[in-house]
This record gives C-alpha cells, sequence and structure tokens, in this order.
C-alpha cells in the first residue's frame, strides 16, 4: 500500500484490521494476510501529465484534509473491493 506520510498510526491499524476482516469473509486466513505500508513525500508523486500535483498544491496532501480509505466513507458502495472506485 503507498500513500503519503500523514496518517496517524491508529488510522494504519484500523485499516489492517479492516483489511484482515475482509479477507476473512472471503474465505482467506489472516496469517495469509501480509500488508506493506509505504509512506513518501509530496514531492515523490506525479499522477499525471509529468507534474507533482502535490508540490504544486493542485492537489490536497494529507493532513491538509481528512480523506476515509474506507469505500462507504467515500460514498462508495461496501461490496466493491477495497479502494476500489465504484465506475458510474
Amino acid at each position: 500500500m503507498f500513500t503519503q506520510r500523514g496518517r496517524r498510526t491508529e488510522d494504519k491499524q484500523l485499516v489492517y484490521r479492516t483489511l484482515a476482516k475482509q479477507v476473512a469473509e472471503a474465505g482467506v486466513e489472516g496469517k495469509d494476510l501480509y500488508i506493506s505500508y509505504f509512506e513518501n513525500v509530496p514531492e515523490d508523486w506525479s499522477s499525471a501529465d509529468g507534474r507533482a500535483q502535490y508540490v504544486e498544491g493542485t492537489s490536497a496532501s494529507p493532513g491538509t484534509e481528512r480523506v476515509s480509505l474506507f469505500p462507504q466513507e467515500r460514498g462508495i458502495s461496501p461490496v466493491a473491493p477495497p479502494f476500489v472506485r465504484d465506475k458510474e
């Protein structure tokens, strides 16, 4: 899992627990789940056009606004795979 620096430890732990619960519901044992959470800084990201949008200020960086990692908190169907937006 890749993201920008700025998430609280408690938020990360909630992501881990939620993922473990979701894969368990799909029949995967928790001992078979390995999560690597990698954080970096705004200048390490470009989302389009060869520009660093976080550095330019055209995209919000973590810590400047709360962005949930959970689909249902963002109005996305909870039956969709985690972190995947519904196609409209």
